[in-house]
């Protein structure tokens, strides 16, 4: 995009504007309405590329489904209630900027820069590792459920990183549950944390120890 990305921020206090504004820095248009007859008249002009839901908005998103508004991408912030699967993200007051920026630009379309090629193989330690990873295959589609993939996955990443425990969790992109499959089963939405947050920045998850 070549223009300034537009932000609207529908809450009933500019508390929430406030926020996102000094988060985003920079590079960015954030502007804010609390009626839903104003939000649904920027929408209307084309002039919202993120639309960001604050306090008090449960009657603006109920509008919004109302006029099939779907094309523009929807955040929550100011909420502890579990997200219905059309909103793209809910943020945390206490996240990093680079974060919250990274999760505005993904939910516009933005093309977010990435990251580094990794450095070749450089010893016999890492040549290893590529070489157990690449026999995982193998193991992986014997699998006949979950839960033995799941076992699977969790060996090998303990091994490889030399981690003390691993989790391995599933993914529904149609309706945004996250589960395991252990003897401790979680179910759970994927709309917050680090899971969620990662994969809609596109960002990297784990980082190596060194």
């Amino acid at each position: 995009m070549g223009d300034r990305l537009r932000v609207l921020v529908a809450s009933s206090d500019g508390a929430a504007a406030g926020w996102l504004s000094a988060a985003l820095g920079d590079g960015y248009d954030v502007g804010a309405a609390s009626r839903p007859e104003s939000v649904l008249s920027s929408l209307d002009v084309g002039r919202t590329h993120v639309m960001v839901l604050g306090a008090g908005s449960a009657q603006t998103l109920a509008r919004l489904r109302e006029a099939d508004s779907a094309s523009v991408p929807i955040l929550v912030v100011d909420t502890d209630d579990d997200p219905a699967p059309d909103i793209f993200y809910v943020l945390d007051r206490r996240m990093e900027p680079s974060d919250v920026r990274a999760l505005i630009d993904a939910a516009a379309g933005r093309r977010v820069p990435s990251q580094a090629a990794p450095a070749g193989i450089s010893s016999r330690d890492e040549a290893a590792n590529v070489q157990r990873i690449m026999e995982l295959a193998r193991p992986l589609a014997l699998q006949k459920n979950l839960r033995g993939a799941a076992g699977v996955v969790i060996g090998a990443t303990e091994a490889l990183l030399d981690a003390d425990r691993a989790y391995c969790l599933f993914y529904d992109a149609d309706d945004g549950s996250l589960w395991s499959e252990d003897e401790n089963p979680v179910q759970t939405t994927a709309a917050r944390g680090i899971f969620r947050r990662r994969r809609r920045s596109r960002r990297r998850v784990l980082r190596r120890r060194r």
